[in-house]
């Protein structure tokens, strides 16, 4: 049986830091992609590479106002957006990769490429 899972996963996405012990944590990701590395889950899944956002698809859910303040709040260091969302300064690459592994996720779903995806 050939793999029919879609998996979009991209080292990059661990560049978004929150503080330590917030639920976001790259550590919690780290955990998940060695758990799909090892060898019984091998094969399983079709890597799906994420590709960037662009502004004309993150303008489908944000405004335009907000993408920019987002873009341009990213810095070394952690900031805080609201009471419970943090940024970093690879928080704003994480996002506009995982907006588009989205899109490249529903595409390969639609395409029959694979039955579904995560």
């Amino acid at each position: 049986m050939s793999p029919r899972t879609g998996i979009v996963r991209d080292l990059r996405f661990l560049e978004h830091r929150p503080p330590p012990g917030h639920p976001e944590s790259p550590e919690r990701l780290e955990a998940v992609y060695a758990m799909l590395d090892e060898p019984e889950l091998s094969g399983r899944f079709v890597e799906i590479p994420p590709r960037a956002a662009g502004p004309v698809e993150l303008a489908w859910v944000h405004s335009e106002d907000y993408i920019r303040w987002v873009a341009g709040a990213c810095h070394p260091s952690i900031d805080r957006l609201s009471a419970d969302t943090y940024i970093s300064a690879g928080s704003y690459t994480a996002a506009c990769l995982a907006a588009g592994g989205v899109c490249a996720a529903v595409a390969a779903v639609v395409s029959g490429a694979v039955r579904n995806a995560f």
